[in-house]
């Protein structure tokens, strides 16, 4: 198929491995293309050194992204007219990807012409009609290559499994305290007689007591390079020195997939138990030191945003605030509220709720519980059964295009209903599974009598957090005005019954509002609480006017209120604050006065 006009035309290549040169495809390239009446200037084109085996999944090759932004671009896409390229693989060796590719060119009128293929084109570079011919063969020979690529692999893997069976090396990483030997031409494991001995001496000293950091410490000072010398300062570090202790590969035995393999060992195999068992004893992960336990974090989500909340300790209060509210991030404006009273709010309406046990303990006794999990199960299989229907139906396509039953204009459209109805049922599927890991749990693993009591009679903020761990789920924070805030507490169990927390910001009395979703909703939308009868809505100062609050205990002392201290040393606090309030005040000034 020959051109009429002498015009531009793009070029893009691709070679496998680095070793590999453009210059010969290029020059292929442009011989056939002058002879179709084409010229390829160097600027358009696109080249790169990666595999053709492309994951759909992921973002096109960067040589192919340039090539579409040079397509899109309207001041240089009216100098291509063509796009020749060597070989179907060149573009992809994979179907699905090669063909949204084409179509994407296609639909912007940019014909692409396969050089080895018999010069077979995707469009007719005259009338700029799909090429149905071109497509089909095109089908076919990505398809062959497909197939040729697998068995490419198949062969590779099988030469791998032979030479690893011969205990030969097959490339990958190489430990210290090795190097590979040449054989003829096949390659060995063999001891470093240089960095054997280090190997040898950092495992003599961990055995006579010396810890990982001490002997990352010596290696350092002594100037013995490490592994990959140049990388990290050139300096050992604690974690490398680790792993090389839990390396097996030091006492001659190599692991390859299921296979275990013999290599030259640099130590013994007692010795190196004993190191194993010596790390296991010296192991001691010590627990984070913490001034302030944050009972609530865990829980904790915005209402506005979906973000967790943090605890914030300042000289004058602590309190949970929105990641959102971190100055790299927009932020919600949610308020921020005292850790204190929303903790000791939160725990004296758990206590105050006596049936919520109830509701947990017949939800598992009785068949609610049971009924619930056999639903969440046949749901799940029900998608399973309709994932493998979908996937089987993508599957025909191809053959319906090859057939020519379909057009590759609507075997594209219909692949792409496919694909998008395949990932929300993925979706689907993977909210069936946690839900259903969820409620196994809930179902199985709860001591509601010993929980019953705890609640009644603890004190202990750990004991407090534990039994909120088996209880609560999550627990949403909403800023209905800036005086209150209202904390949903949304329980575990199946049926996820929720209790409503109100507390009001510059309230001295340690008085609160709780009211179930069975009594009172709040409705974030309206910003109303309504009522479960009659669907009356009540604005939030309405609702603590009409409503008597009930009083809590502070699980906690607050070390930040006045009340808490002796005279004396709240004297010193209040002068302390005030300094500090007028020193920020005098640099706030100096820094205005200096853009003045």
């Amino acid at each position: 198929m020959t051109h009429t006009l002498n015009e531009e035309a793009a070029c893009l290549i691709r070679v496998s491995t680095q070793q590999q040169e453009f210059e010969s495809q290029i020059a292929a390239i442009r011989v056939e293309a002058l002879r179709l009446g084409f010229t390829i200037p160097d600027h358009l084109i696109f080249g790169e050194k990666i595999t053709g085996m492309d994951d759909p999944e992921k973002k096109d090759r960067e040589s192919i992204e340039q090539l579409k932004r040079a397509v899109a671009d309207s001041t240089v896409a009216r100098g291509i007219r063509a796009i020749f390229i060597w070989e179907i693989s060149r573009l992809s060796r994979n179907q699905a990807v090669l063909f949204n590719n084409i179509a994407w060119f296609s639909r912007r009128k940019k014909p692409i012409c396969f050089i080895s293929h018999n010069n077979v084109w995707t469009m007719n570079p005259n009338t700029l009609q799909d090429d149905e011919a071109g497509l089909m063969l095109i089908t076919i020979l990505s398809r062959y290559g497909e197939q040729e690529r697998n068995k490419i692999i198949q062969r590779n893997k099988r030469g791998k499994d032979h030479a690893v069976e011969q205990e030969r090396f097959v490339g990958g990483h190489v430990p210290f305290g090795y190097h590979v030997k040449a054989v003829g031409n096949k390659k060995y494991y063999a001891v470093d007689k240089h960095t054997a001995p280090v190997v040898q001496d950092i495992f003599d000293k961990y055995c006579a007591g010396w810890s990982g950091k001490k002997i990352t410490k010596h290696l350092n000072m002594t100037g013995i390079p490490p592994y990959h010398a140049g990388r990290l300062n050139n300096k050992w570090r604690h974690a490398t020195v680790i792993q090389l202790l839990k390396n097996e590969f030091y006492t001659g035995i190599r692991r390859y997939n299921d296979k275990v393999l013999n290599c030259p060992a640099i130590i013994t195999s007692e010795q190196f138990a004993t190191t194993q068992e010596m790390m296991k004893t010296n192991t001691c992960p010590s627990a984070k030191i913490r001034k302030f336990h944050y009972l609530l974090k865990p829980y904790l989500v915005c209402g506005r945003c979906g973000e967790k909340f943090y605890g914030q300790a300042t000289h004058a209060r602590q309190v949970y605030f929105c990641r959102s509210q971190i100055p790299e991030l927009s932020g919600c404006q949610q308020n921020k509220f005292n850790k204190y009273k929303a903790e000791a709010a939160v725990w004296t309406a758990v206590k105050s709720t006596p049936h919520i046990i109830d509701i947990y303990e017949e939800e598992r006794n009785n068949s609610i519980g049971a009924q619930e999990l056999t639903k969440m199960k046949t749901h799940k299989k029900m998608l399973l059964h309709h994932s493998v229907e979908l996937n089987k139906r993508k599957q025909d396509i191809l053959k319906l295009v090859a057939s020519g039953s379909f057009t590759f204009n609507d075997a594209e459209r219909i692949e792409n209903e496919l694909n998008l109805e395949i990932q929300d049922n993925c979706n689907e599927l993977k909210r069936a599974e946690a839900d259903i890991k969820l409620l196994e749990h809930q179902l199985n693993s709860t001591d509601f009598y010993r929980i019953r009591d705890e609640i009644q009679t603890t004190k202990d903020i750990h004991v407090i957090q534990c039994i909120l761990d088996r209880l609560i789920y999550k627990i949403v924070a909403y800023s209905p005005t800036p005086d209150y805030t209202l904390l949903q507490l949304i329980f575990n169990n199946p049926t996820h019954f929720r209790l409503n927390v109100l507390t009001y910001r510059h309230d001295r009395t340690n008085r609160f509002w709780f009211f179930t979703d069975s009594e009172n909703t709040y409705d974030p939308e309206r910003n109303q609480i309504v009522a479960h009868g009659n669907g009356a809505g009540f604005s939030i100062p309405e609702f603590s006017k009409s409503t008597d609050s009930q009083p809590y205990n502070l699980i906690e002392t607050n070390p930040f209120l006045i009340e808490n201290i002796s005279e004396e040393q709240a004297k010193i606090k209040r002068a302390k604050t005030k300094v500090a309030t007028q020193r920020r005040t005098e640099q706030r000034r100096n820094k205005k006065n200096r853009f003045l």
